[in-house]
């Protein structure tokens, strides 16, 4: 039987195949006795097509079709009853009032099926099948009087005859009450003793999982104890190569503390000597190339003391020489000024103030200021930095949008900041020409790379924000598109004392 029906289906439909192979045999019985009495009549085909009916509910249950043949249990037999009694009374006078009651006892008889083979909260099929069987008592009469075969119409006299109507209808009332009350308390008992069964399943399921935990915890203690005793003699050994190697330790701290020291100490004198070499690049070696442009340029502008065309040529090679040699002399000061900053204190400092500077070296005009940028300070008021780099890495981003702006829209710039548990956040973004991050990505922050043929730079800017930013403990990230913008999102760590 199907699975997946409950299990007071699967009994509802296992009493209604009993049941109907005990009315198709009892059907048959009767036809016995019908023949051996009274001959074959006009209703024995309807009996004998009944009791194989009975049998034909078995096959349409087992077939799955469970709710259409309860319903046929219940409601043919009604008809074939009403119907033979019909044929019985139109084909032959002769039948004695007995026939007018029989028919009735057999609809009393089938009032139990119903009940026995539905449940009381299948309320359309047990309901609508009493009632069928109820209308097929009331309306025995009056059908039997519409077709001129009813009591009286055939002669009969009896005047008590109506009353067994009532009879039959206080009946079925009786039979039904006392159904839906057995029907009532077996499946109150059913569900309870379910709910239990049910209860005491989960419980056993516990039970056994509980004992096999226990027996898990059992093995695992054991275990653990073997464990743990060879584990205290491998302590007792371990405390003794403790001991030994603690006296070793020692030895070994006091010799890496004066080799920490010694390193600490050349570091300091590194450092002291890469700020000398920055000193000597930027004034010593800086000089003779300032005295070397001054002269050539005092020889372009008195043309008069040099006669010679290609005298000329030379010297402004020599100029231009000078002067790109002089650029990256600026470089190399720049980006050692920024390595040497490892030593510099940190300070508060504020990022409305310090814009406020950058303003000024980039000679931005209020009415620039107000048609091209949006700053937002709010969300991150103050920084701990150090002032020459966030200056500069506020100068080389913004120039850089300015500078890589697009001619075929206003220039839109949005400077921001935010902050989290570990750091300040500086966000600059633009809409000006973007960078191909799949082409450039990799070159984007190296020195004297450039990315926009057309425009005029050196290369160092990027390389030199990125140099500083890490200096600061912090991080770069930047995203980017072709004619549509790039974001630069700086990371300042939070910390105290130096850098």
């Amino acid at each position: 039987m199907n699975s997946q029906i409950s299990e007071s289906s699967q009994r509802n439909i296992a009493i209604a195949n009993r049941l109907a192979i005990i009315l198709s045999s009892l059907t048959f019985i009767l036809l016995a006795i019908l023949i051996l009495n009274f001959g074959v009549s006009v209703t024995t085909p309807i009996i004998a097509g009944l009791g194989l009916f009975f049998l034909a509910i078995v096959v349409i249950n087992n077939k799955g079709f469970f709710n259409l043949g309860r319903m046929l249990l219940s409601g043919i037999p009604v008809v074939v009853t009403m119907y033979a009694a019909l044929i019985a009374k139109i084909n032959d006078p002769f039948f004695t009032d007995i026939l007018y009651y029989d028919a009735r006892f057999i609809l009393i008889l089938l009032t139990i099926v119903p009940c026995l083979v539905f449940d009381l909260k299948e309320y359309n099929l047990l309901y609508g099948s009493l009632i069928f069987i109820l209308i097929g008592l009331i309306l025995f009469d009056p059908i039997h009087e519409l077709l001129n075969v009813g009591y009286y119409q055939r002669g009969f006299s009896s005047k008590s005859y109506f009353y067994i109507n009532y009879v039959a209808v206080i009946s079925f009332v009786g039979i039904t009450a006392g159904c839906f009350t057995l029907k009532f308390f077996i499946e109150k008992y059913e569900a309870a003793t379910q709910l239990f069964e049910n209860d005491l399943i989960k419980k056993n399921v516990d039970l056994s999982e509980a004992l096999k935990n226990i027996e898990t915890q059992n093995e695992e203690i054991v275990s653990q104890s073997e464990e743990l005793l060879a584990s205290q003699e491998k302590l007792v050994e371990a405390n003794k190569l403790i001991a030994q190697q603690n006296s070793d330790l020692e030895s070994k701290i006091k010799e890496a503390s004066s080799e920490l020291y010694r390193t600490n100490q050349e570091l300091v004198k590194r450092n002291s000597d890469l700020s000398q070499f920055s000193y000597t690049i930027s004034h010593n070696l800086r000089g003779p190339i300032a005295r070397l442009l001054g002269l050539a340029n005092i020889a372009t502008f008195n043309q008069n003391i040099v006669e010679d065309h290609e005298a000329m040529n030379v010297i402004d090679h020599i100029r231009t020489s000078a002067h790109d040699l002089d650029n990256v002399i600026k470089d190399l000061v720049a980006i050692v000024d920024t390595q040497s900053i490892v030593h510099q204190n940190l300070k508060w400092l504020s990022f409305d103030e310090e814009w406020h500077d950058v303003k000024k070296l980039l000679n931005l005009t209020k009415d620039f200021d107000s048609k091209h940028l949006d700053v937002n300070f709010s969300s991150a008021l103050s920084i701990k930095s150090f002032k020459p780099l966030l200056n500069s890495i506020f100068y080389n981003l913004v120039s850089n949008a300015i500078k890589y702006r697009s001619h075929d829209r206003d220039l839109h710039v949005s400077i921001r900041t935010s902050e989290d548990p570990d750091y300040w956040v500086l966000q600059v973004a633009d809409n000006g020409l973007g960078i191909d991050m799949a082409l450039y990505g990799k070159d984007l922050f190296k020195m004297y790379k450039r990315f926009h043929e057309n425009h005029e730079g050196k290369g160092l800017g990027l390389y030199l924000v990125k140099l500083q930013v890490e200096s600061l403990d912090g991080f770069i990230e930047v995203t980017s598109e072709v004619d549509i913008g790039t974001t630069f999102t700086i990371y300042f760590r939070k910390g105290e004392g130096s850098v």
